[in-house]
């Protein structure tokens, strides 16, 4: 059976009983404990994700970003971008301008989710064209 840990305020700071736990958090001033909490939930709670994508010089992908509004990139050289509104989700339109890798971000308020996007774009490949039948005498 696992030992209980209990944490809770004291008059002079966070109070913890418990074994190995405490000597952690023991020292953590209340303000630096709930940003290290806030930090780890919103994380738990998926506000912040990170994906990527590849798209080759003149094609087109959606990138779903749920709820996310707003967007910043690091390199628009490279991809044009936008956010539309899908049926179920806002998505990140990406279109490959120049062989490359950039990252854009779909969620740039202080709250909400934040997506993460990595985007390598590949150089456009040559279309192949069928061999015709060879005739034969």
């Amino acid at each position: 059976m696992g030992q209980s840990h209990i944490l809770g305020r004291s008059g002079d700071g966070l109070r913890c009983t418990g074994g190995a736990i405490c000597d952690y958090l023991a020292p953590m001033s209340p303000k630096a404990f709930g940003v290290g909490l806030c930090f780890i939930a919103s994380i738990a709670f998926g506000q912040v994700s990170v994906s990527s994508v590849r798209v080759a010089v003149g094609d087109t992908e959606r990138v779903s970003v749920g709820y996310a509004h707003g967007l910043i990139c690091d390199d628009v050289a490279i991809v044009g971008v936008s956010l539309e509104s899908g049926k179920t989700a806002n998505l990140l339109v990406v279109t490959g301008k120049q062989p490359g890798q950039t990252t854009c971000r779909a969620g740039t308020g202080e709250s909400g989710p934040q997506v993460t996007v990595t985007i390598v774009v590949t150089a456009k490949r040559a279309p192949t064209r069928p061999t015709p039948p060879s005739a034969e005498p």
